[in-house]
């Protein structure tokens, strides 16, 4: 008698139905997994930043200023999604504009991410020879999943930033 390898009809029904199964439980699961930690290096990356820049102007005795940049050139608006730099900035006003002024640290562009400031520091913080920033404010980041699973980064007098849950609207 002849022997005969592979699956039944009903062997590869149940298999498929299993697989179905396991997909619809595990992939909204790796969705939020995704996000989280987008989100997470995002913060991150902006905490340290602010970090590196705050450590910088007081190893360097100079100003250093993180602002939003598209092109790591120069500064553009309060939409840090765009990505942001560190440089030096010696005459304290917050713009790239030549002289002595160094990228120190440049951040790439943040996809599927809404990442704004507000308050005094919309523009970008520039921190002081002794470590303080120039103003105080914070910052939003929110992705598709909305406020609820936001994130508040806040800069306190001293210039030194704090993570906690956004407690306001997305931008």
């Amino acid at each position: 008698m002849p022997v005969h390898r592979g699956f039944t009809l009903i062997e590869m029904l149940v298999t498929i139905t299993v697989l179905a199964i396991v997909l619809g439980i595990g992939l909204p699961g790796l969705r939020d997994f995704i996000l989280n930690n987008r989100q997470v290096s995002t913060v991150n990356e902006m905490v340290g930043s602010l970090q590196y820049a705050r450590t910088e102007a007081i190893a360097r005795n100079r100003n250093v200023t993180v602002c939003p940049s598209s092109d790591g050139a120069g500064c553009a608006g309060s939409d840090w999604s765009v990505g942001w730099i560190v440089f030096n900035d010696d005459d304290a006003d917050g713009v790239m504009d030549g002289g002595d002024e160094v990228v120190l640290r440049r951040v790439e562009a943040r996809d599927n991410v809404d990442f704004v400031s507000d308050g005094g520091i919309a523009g970008g913080v520039t921190y002081r020879r002794n470590g303080r920033s120039t103003a105080t404010g914070d910052f939003r980041l929110c992705d598709a999943r909305g406020a609820s699973h936001g994130k508040h980064i806040v800069m306190d007098l001293a210039g030194r930033p704090s993570v906690q849950k956004l407690t306001g609207s997305c931008p």
